[in-house]
């Protein structure tokens, strides 16, 4: 174009090629997983004992919601419906003395008391039970599924 050398920089997109192709391959918008299990809590003690649980279960690629020192049972039951979660796990004083929690169906209200270490186990049998939906986090090992970091069906 003449003149003295200019650095410059520069990109093209082709944002119609981009959106011809997402059509020709049916490509769906991404949707983050949704949390299937809610930790609720009352008290002190099983505030700092929920906080071990709650990451104890990341770890096993179970994705949890919570609401960590947030009003009563009832409240954090109404927040746990609202999410649309199927399994609750609820731990109070008694349990956290008692190195149990009460894990809550939501769809069918049945409760069953289980021992905590037994806990991770038994929920992922009832995620995968209910065909539900388990996060797999990249910076952890797991072996369930075929191991790829991503979201696959439990």
């Amino acid at each position: 174009m003449g003149g003295e050398a200019t650095p410059a920089i520069g990109f093209g997109l082709g944002i119609e090629r981009l959106v011809t192709e997402m059509k020709r391959v049916q490509a769906k918008p991404y949707r983050a997983p949704k949390p299937r299990v809610f930790l609720a809590q009352l008290g002190e003690m099983a505030k700092k004992k929920s906080l071990k649980m709650f990451s104890e279960l990341e770890k096993n690629g179970i994705l949890v919601a919570e609401s960590f020192g947030r009003g009563s049972l009832k409240s954090q039951l109404r927040v746990a419906d609202k999410l649309g979660v199927e399994i609750t796990l609820i731990l109070g004083q008694k349990e956290a003395l008692d190195k149990t929690v009460i894990v809550k169906n939501m769809t069918t209200g049945v409760q069953e008391i289980v021992s905590s270490d037994k806990l991770i186990d038994l929920v992922k049998r009832k995620l995968k039970a209910d065909n539900v939906v388990v996060y797999h986090d990249n910076n952890h090992n797991h072996d369930e599924g075929n191991g790829n970091p991503a979201v696959q069906p439990a």
